[in-house]
């Protein structure tokens, strides 16, 4: 049981490149594909190197693979195509948790609250900001698409901080559900996001080990010329997980590499010698009972 607030400094202390696997789920409307209802689902893997610097450290995050599915069917889109929305980038993290991208991220044409290309080491890797003293229970402030993103956070007995969020997101859409000037848009969209969820950190090497939210955001949206208003709902889900290095493979023993070497040359010697000769000599035994 915690008797004082833990000391966390993000460090990502490791002789080696860390991968970590992400689940992330869109359940409900999403502006793509013209706007539809549906699931979406990313499954990822990610390379995590790093080294320390004059302010923190630099982190290196590369994408290694990539599944996404629409309503449980997977997309034709592989690693390379989701990489030019994620691709690889350079981050400069602070002890406590202060991010700055030093990589340019690319824009995307939708806005989604807590959903940010360029927050992605935010909201994935580094999900929790510290203060500069330890503390059983803070609130944080980050800017996400464009609006303040604010958390509250509590450390629990058990060693993990349990987080809730809040993020408000207005912005104005065309046709096509693009972000827009005012000046280009036919509908405004007000949305509100609320989420809880919770991380669990290694506090020795400085880096996360799981990291679980879940939220859910309910937008109104109002036609600019009549007035009228709707109603979207969208759940996600983000799931998180460090991904240790798997036990190096057990050598077989010397007996089975040497049955495993004698079965291959006996099928080897059978379909290049044994099955003709068997075929020459079933064809000779049919030709002399048909012709006898």
């Amino acid at each position: 049981m915690l008797l004082a607030p833990v000391a966390f400094a993000y460090a990502f202390l490791s002789p080696a490149p860390v991968h970590y696997r992400i689940n992330a789920i869109l359940d409900g409307f999403l502006p793509v594909f013209g706007g539809n209802e549906g699931k979406l689902e990313a499954k990822l893997m990610m390379q995590v190197t790093s080294e320390p610097s004059l302010t923190g450290t630099t982190v290196t995050t590369e994408l290694k693979e990539a599944t996404l599915l629409f309503d449980g069917s997977a997309l034709p889109l592989g690693v390379e195509d989701v990489k030019r929305v994620f691709p690889k980038m350079e981050w400069d993290v602070s002890s406590s948790g202060t991010v700055r991208s030093k990589t340019a991220a690319p824009q995307v044409p939708i806005r989604l609250p807590g959903l940010d290309p360029a927050r992605f080491l935010e909201m994935t890797l580094v999900p929790v900001e510290f203060g500069s003293e330890p503390k059983e229970s803070w609130t944080f402030s980050r800017d996400f698409s464009g609006s303040a993103m604010k958390s509250d956070c509590k450390w629990e007995p058990d060693g993990r901080v349990e987080i809730g969020t809040k993020q408000v997101l207005n912005f104005f859409e065309d046709e096509s559900l693009t972000s827009v000037d005012k000046s280009k848009a036919i509908q405004e969209v007000r949305s509100e996001l609320a989420g809880k969820g919770r991380a669990v950190f290694d506090i020795k090497r400085g880096l996360l080990r799981s990291y679980t939210m879940k939220s859910e955001t309910l937008s109104t949206v109002t036609d600019l010329q009549s007035g009228a208003k709707s109603k979207r709902i969208l759940k996600s889900q983000m799931q998180v997980d460090l991904v240790e290095s798997p036990p190096a493979p057990v050598e077989p023993p010397d007996w089975w590499t040497r049955a495993k070497q004698t079965g291959t040359l006996a099928r080897e010697y059978w379909n290049r010698i044994g099955a003709p000769q068997l075929r020459a000599w079933i064809q000779k035994l049919v030709t002399s009972v048909v012709g006898g």
